[in-house]
């Protein structure tokens, strides 16, 4: 069951957040409620606010990691698994100026 939403939250998050972002799908766990009989869906949405708060906590900090839950429910909205995705963000602008900087440093 995790296999069919491993992924999906990061690859949404970087076509959303367009191409000055880095996004790492950093960790995951899955916590099974009920035998999943029949087909399970999972939605995945992600608010204009969200996407607005990601940017905005980027435009402050360097990096920072959030949770996500997600949840695998049957035909008749029976919760079969919970899932936690723990997802990482980073400007790439500012990824990339760290790393220039560390490889300007003089040698010891």
């Amino acid at each position: 069951m995790y296999g069919v939403v491993d992924g999906i939250l990061m690859v949404m998050f970087i076509n959303l957040l367009g191409r000055e972002y880095i996004v790492w799908d950093k960790s995951g766990s899955i916590r099974y409620r009920r035998p999943g009989r029949s087909t399970l869906t999972a939605k995945f949405l992600i608010s204009d606010e969200e996407l607005a708060s990601i940017r905005e906590r980027l435009n402050e900090i360097e990096k920072f990691d959030r949770e996500y839950h997600i949840e695998l429910v049957d035909a008749n909205g029976d919760v079969c698994a919970e899932i936690v995705k723990e997802l990482h963000f980073r400007r790439k602008v500012m990824a990339d100026d760290t790393m220039k900087n560390r490889n300007q440093r003089a040698p010891q």
